[in-house]
């Protein structure tokens, strides 16, 4: 308990020192969800091989669309970017666990989240699953 708290606090205290955005600024999840970017974004890279990242997980739209990342840091918990689930009720997320192909592993259900009401784009949030980690790793910090 007292190693989750101290990521808690190491994750709010990372949050709260980065800067705000400015009043013009805005983030428009939604547009970049409907219209994803065509072709790929990472030149010379190489595919990832099951078990280098094991605590990975991808977070999804209850329909399956991959939208965001997060990894896990308790048997319970995720941390992602605040951006990722703004707007979002959690009984339309998912999050899958223990792959590295979209269409297998394990799929948990989001009960909670929580991000600061004054998120930026350098916030963080926090995600709660239905049913615990037990065969991934968690995140060293």
């Amino acid at each position: 308990m007292m190693s989750f708290s101290a990521c808690l606090l190491l994750l709010w205290a990372l949050g709260d020192a980065a800067p705000q955005l400015r009043n013009n600024e805005s983030i428009k999840i939604e547009d970049e969800l409907q219209h994803p970017m065509d072709g790929n974004r990472i030149i010379n890279g190489n595919n990832a091989q099951l078990g280098w990242f094991p605590h990975q997980v991808s977070l999804q739209t209850s329909s399956g669309f991959h939208f965001c990342g997060g990894s896990i840091i308790s048997q319970e918990w995720i941390v992602t970017a605040a951006h990722c689930v703004v707007g979002s009720s959690a009984s339309r997320m998912r999050v899958m666990s223990g792959t590295i192909n979209r269409f297998s592993g394990t799929t948990h259900q989001v009960v909670e989240g929580y991000y600061d009401g004054n998120y930026n784009e350098y916030v963080w949030a926090l995600q709660q699953m239905s049913i615990g980690y037990h065969r991934q790793a968690l995140l060293c910090i």
